[in-house]
């Protein structure tokens, strides 16, 4: 068995074990005010949102959320905060099961956060009355995309490096 390599000699597992703790107090204390009621969180969390929506007019999380967002939300409580708490001690471990899982999660959440994605950019080229501004619209755009690209490249790293585990089993 061979001895795991520390985490900061490995590059893309330690951009995806900061991304996965900055993750975490949004998810916890923004994202769940979607579908959890307001009693749940404390007033702090509550002014946070309060400021987000009124700075950046989120078309995804002004009330009434709706149901697709309060699904992706769901999804966020259900299925990634427990990956998220498992991922770290993974990749702290250097653990090569975490390569498989963070596929299966950064597909979900870069098709979730491509569909938040696809709408700032209706926005954008086709506004409405309640549309955001386009300085808040590209704002809006620079805070989601690299939730869309890390978990991108979680798909991509976690395949190429399942394929090279193949290559070498199969020589």
């Amino acid at each position: 068995m061979t001895q795991p390599r520390p985490l900061s000699q490995r590059p893309w597992d330690t951009l995806h074990a900061a991304f996965i703790l900055f993750h975490i107090p949004p998810v916890i204390l923004v994202d769940c005010q979607a579908i959890l009621p307001a009693w749940v969180f404390p007033q702090f969390a509550r002014d946070i949102l309060a400021f987000y929506l009124r700075t950046f007019r989120d078309p995804s999380m002004t009330p009434p959320v709706r149901p697709w967002m309060a699904s992706f939300v769901a999804a966020e409580l259900v299925l990634q905060l427990p990956f998220f708490v498992w991922g770290l001690r993974a990749l702290w471990r250097d653990d090569a099961r975490f390569r498989p899982v963070s596929i299966a999660y950064g597909a979900h959440a870069a098709t979730t956060v491509w569909a938040i994605l696809w709408e700032l950019g209706s926005h954008l080229l086709l506004p409405t009355p309640i549309s955001p501004s386009s300085t808040q619209i590209v704002s809006l755009l620079l805070l989601h995309i690299p939730f869309f690209l890390i978990p991108a490249t979680m798909v991509v790293r976690g395949i190429s490096l399942l394929n090279g585990l193949r290559k070498e089993k199969s020589e």
